[in-house]
């Protein structure tokens, strides 16, 4: 499928109203984290460890499921040299660095996923057909900013957070969602929202720094966003070439034995992530310690994630172009 072709799609990825939902604009997230942050505290501990688990950790495994088709296989080791060879000289760098100042590290993985980050909210436009200059540069001089001030002075606005309560957050979501999904059939409503919401939450992701000093539950409101769209992008677009590589038929007894060891495969991976994050945040608050070992690890596999992406969907190069673009939105891949 050539590039002008692909502008040209006016189709969906995984459904009409869960492109909103999933890949454009999941503002509710944000909103179901404080509604159970606030008004259970008990199991705040738990919603973020949950979220690290079942979003972040397997949003950072689905980078690895590149590897599950044979036809990757062989375009990466024909770039061995940039896959693999500078990323490992990269990683033992920051290893270096956490030796000297774990902290370099953190600010500098901070700043790295920061980009990434905006990065993905600037692709969400060229998805919806919103590529204009104006929303893309928004979206990069409010999404650095918000960072940086929020990773100096995290919580620099005071707000108190039990406005936030089960009352108002549903008011919130009604007025957000319902009018424009109840009318997603008029052409101008449709047009405005698809528009509109996908520069909206790439310039609201890191908005909760400036109201919330807990840095953890900021950027775990605002990046979950992220995770969830990435999640849904990766997950339609790998399962669409899993299933025309395996069977055109779509036998679901050969499509499920498909995906089964890409799912046990990110199982693992998130657990094995989820507990190093856990146990080694776990040793500093307890002992006060500067140097978590445990905490490095997932650490390093984030920052080959933040590198590797871009090579993944790269669509100006051949092979990425033919074997990713065509399984993105749902018209192409059903003609595969």
């Amino acid at each position: 499928m050539q590039k002008k072709e692909y502008k040209k799609l006016d189709n969906f990825i995984i459904s009409k109203r869960l492109d909103y939902l999933l890949i454009f604009s999941p503002l509710w997230f944000p909103l179901f984290y404080l509604l159970l942050h606030i008004n259970i505290p008990a199991i705040s501990n738990a919603i973020f460890i949950l979220s690290i688990f079942f979003l972040a950790e397997t949003h950072f495994a689905s980078t690895w499921l590149f590897l599950f088709f044979k036809s990757n296989r062989i375009w990466i080791k024909q770039r061995k040299n940039d896959l693999f060879v500078l990323p490992i000289v990269y990683l033992f760098s920051l290893v270096i660095f956490w030796l000297i100042n774990p902290s370099t590290v953190l600010i500098f993985h901070y700043l790295a996923s920061g980009w990434h980050v905006t990065r993905q909210s600037v692709a969400m436009l060229t998805l919806s057909r919103t590529r204009r200059k104006l929303f893309t540069r928004l979206i990069y001089l409010s999404s650095f900013p918000l960072l940086i001030l929020g990773l100096i002075k995290p919580g620099i606005v005071k707000i108190n957070l039990s406005i936030f309560t089960a009352n108002t957050i549903f008011v919130i979501v009604l007025l957000i969602y319902l009018l424009f999904l109840i009318l997603i059939n008029n052409k101008f409503i449709k047009k405005l929202s698809k528009n509109l919401l996908p520069v909206l939450t790439g310039i609201l992701i890191y908005v909760p720094l400036l109201f919330i000093d807990d840095i953890k539950l900021a950027l775990g409101l605002g990046v979950g966003m992220h995770w969830i769209q990435y999640l849904g992008l990766t997950g339609i677009t790998n399962y669409r070439r899993l299933r025309a590589e395996k069977d055109k038929n779509y036998n679901f007894l050969k499509i499920g034995m498909g995906i089964l060891p890409a799912l046990v495969f990110i199982l693992i991976y998130a657990l094995s992530m989820t507990l190093c994050t856990y146990f080694g945040l776990i040793n500093i608050n307890k002992s006060g310690l500067d140097i978590s070992y445990l905490y490095l690890i997932p650490i390093l596999f984030q920052f080959y994630h933040f590198y590797i992406d871009r090579y993944l969907w790269k669509f100006s190069d051949e092979h990425i172009r033919s074997t990713t673009m065509p399984y993105i939105f749902n018209n192409f891949a059903n003609q595969n």
